[in-house]
């Protein structure tokens, strides 16, 4: 028995030296050099080779490992450019205030001005207080509205708490108040309901005691069950209650911490990819559509994460579930090799050294920049893709299928932080 038992796990060892030589072979013999990661280098052929691999995809997702990483914020920005210019990609979704970045957006006047002061103030500041995100804001989007193809902007997060949100339950009054709804002619509709639907965006910064989440809750279901008999499936004002609904229970799992663990991550990515299957299926059906997010989110997949015991669900393994959009997606990681990161306000931290066996280390060679296409590895080795070492979720080079999760990966070198954008 014990000779059989040693051959066995010869056997196995051989395996997995061979799937893990295959996957480096690949990944080495395909990993193309990416010239700069500079916004205003307008020569994109060294960016064919992205574009070839993203084919004829209608998404692309661009993550990041950190948000804070300022060379793949430079990196994202000329990739925008050339999806924009080269692609017909004309509508950047962003990980930010899907009320803002919607119903705020679709009202304002595009001139130039108007345009980057809304950015600044509806888009998170780990993005728009960011020195590498300056040409993306303040130049290329508002700029787009010069020509004939302008960039519209939306938004995909259910956090809907900047600055253009404050009108958000003033306007939702507004509609119920249109439709008559039963609710708006209770006692407590004025008194409490609109009320307390305003306070609760704001509930992640002072949490109250869980019997008002519960309450909460139970009066957007109400309005929900009432507006959803008059209004389409489809109806933006129902994706903004969906929002809300989501957004509460959310703060309630960060209130309470036994629950935090399990639930809070996946409520938010969960409504998050609802939102983004509804700007892809519903506001903007024919348009090819840019995903800024992070890399945690956008990943196909946690399921074979080391650090995922709690089984939490990613925002694009929720989307991607869909086949119909599955089909039409190009998810793209980053990774790095060395250096600094950190978010703006918060201490920075140097990069762990990836192993020696790692992604990092085999395409490291090619140089500053390169870019990988899993594309047709994963065709070819869908039942077994393998597993090897990447820095590909955040700064931490762990092992995984990563192939699984991202379609394609996009490597710098030298990784080091924003510089706070005045």
């Amino acid at each position: 028995m014990k000779p059989f038992l040693f051959l066995l796990s010869a056997i196995l060892a051989f395996s997995v030296s061979n799937a893990q030589l295959s996957l480096k072979e690949h990944i080495q013999g395909t990993a193309m050099a990416i010239r700069t990661v500079h916004p205003d280098s307008t020569d994109f052929s060294d960016l064919e080779v992205i574009g070839n691999s993203i084919g004829d995809a209608r998404i692309v997702m661009l993550g990041e490992q950190d948000h804070g990483d300022a060379p793949t914020y430079l990196a994202k920005t000329r990739l925008v450019k050339y999806l924009h210019e080269k692609k017909g990609f004309t509508v950047l979704a962003i990980e930010s205030d899907f009320f803002a970045l919607n119903r705020g957006w679709d009202l304002l006047p595009k001139d130039s001005a108007s345009v980057v002061k809304y950015l600044l103030n509806n888009i998170f500041t780990v993005w728009t207080g960011c020195d590498a995100c300056f040409p993306l804001f303040r130049q290329y989007l508002p700029g787009t509205f010069q020509t004939a193809s302008p960039i519209q902007i939306a938004g995909f997060d259910n956090q809907m708490m900047l600055p253009y949100s404050n009108q958000l339950a003033h306007q939702l009054d507004s509609v119920l108040l249109s439709l008559q709804l039963p609710v708006t002619k209770t006692p407590e509709y004025r008194q409490q309901i609109i009320p307390t639907i305003d306070l609760m965006r704001m509930w992640w910064r002072s949490k109250p005691d869980l019997a008002l989440y519960d309450q909460c809750a139970a009066w957007l279901q109400q309005i929900r069950k009432e507006a959803a008999q008059q209004l389409s499936a489809n109806d933006f004002w129902l994706q903004v209650i969906d929002n809300l609904l989501q957004e509460n229970e959310h703060y309630r799992f960060l209130k309470d911490k036994d629950k935090y663990s399990k639930h809070s991550n996946n409520v938010r990515d969960l409504q998050m990819a609802a939102n983004l299957a509804w700007l892809c299926k519903v506001k903007y059906p024919n348009e090819k559509i840019i995903v800024w997010a992070a890399s945690q989110h956008i990943s196909k997949t946690r399921e074979d994460m080391p650090d995922n015991p709690r089984k939490v669900i990613s925002m694009g393994g929720a989307f991607t579930a869909d086949p119909s959009l599955a089909a039409n997606t190009y998810v793209v990681g980053f990774s790095s090799y060395e250096g600094t990161a950190g978010r703006i306000g918060f201490p920075d931290y140097t990069l762990p050294k990836p192993k020696k066996e790692s992604f990092e280390n085999w395409v490291r060679p090619k140089g500053a920049y390169s870019f990988v296409d899993f594309k047709k590895y994963q065709q070819a080795h869908a039942a077994d893709p393998g597993k090897f070492y990447m820095s590909g979720y955040n700064h931490y080079n762990v092992e995984a299928q990563w192939t699984r999760l991202y379609d394609g990966i996009f490597y710098i070198d030298q990784m080091y932080t924003c510089k706070k954008q005045p």
